[in-house]
């Protein structure tokens, strides 16, 4: 990955369309930036992150402060998640 500088990747459920304008409205449906915990989400991010291959920048774990009781747990996952990328990329080289 030497030309990757930024991933943004968040969990949400899909699209509303136009029936909703407002985000506040469209939060309940999943639709919005919710920083979800990693894993709880449908997005395989130990694949999507082995894609990244050789990356040796930053990876930042952004979590809305409602789940402050969850951030052990978030980092934990990160760390496993980071593990079983770097598994998958060396088994792919």
């Amino acid at each position: 990955a030497p030309w990757v500088r930024h991933v943004h990747a968040n969990d949400n459920f899909g699209v509303l369309g136009d029936a909703f304008d407002g985000l506040a409205d469209r939060n309940p449906y999943g639709e919005g930036d919710l920083h979800l915990p990693p894993g709880w989400g449908v997005i395989p991010l130990a694949e999507a992150l082995a894609q990244l291959g050789d990356y040796e920048g930053l990876l930042i774990l952004e979590l809305r402060p409602r789940y402050r009781a969850e951030f052990g747990d978030a980092l934990a996952t990160t760390r496993s998640l980071i593990a079983r990328a770097q598994k998958i990329s060396s088994a792919h080289r």
